[in-house]
């Protein structure tokens, strides 16, 4: 029933002329290939990480990417993880990343998931591209 609501969406959204949408499938990296809609319906697949290292993130990144070698693999939500730079050395090519943030934080000093220290060394990496 997912993978058909899936494709359904896409079929209805393409059919009406909606053509400018980037289509994320989240995957847990825990065998849930049953539930993916399938190339021609997803563009980047993205998986959700918190509390673990950059060698388990890079980790991660390796298994998904062998599993969907057609697609974009991005971090496409994440809380607490290494950071970018040291992902990166170890393998993780995400194509993008968004972390989670602590509403209540006055700072980023204060951040539970993306402090100051973890923002600052993924501006610095060659790879990321920020305006």
């Amino acid at each position: 029933a997912y993978k058909q609501l899936w494709r359904y969406m896409f079929d209805y959204l393409h059919n009406a002329g909606v053509n400018n949408l980037i289509w994320v499938w989240t995957s847990q990296n825990n065998g849930d290939t049953d539930w993916y809609p399938g190339d021609e319906y997803v563009d980047i697949i993205g998986q959700d990480i918190y509390e673990k290292g950059a060698a388990s993130n890079a980790a991660d990144y390796i298994k998904l990417q062998a599993t969907y070698p057609d697609n974009i693999i991005a971090l496409s939500e994440c809380g607490s993880v290494g950071k970018i730079s040291e992902q990166w050395a170890k393998g993780a090519r995400w194509s993008y990343f968004m972390p989670w943030y602590q509403y209540n934080a006055p700072t980023l000093d204060g951040h539970m998931h993306a402090n100051t220290e973890w923002w600052k060394d993924a501006m610095k990496c060659d790879a990321v591209i920020a305006r």
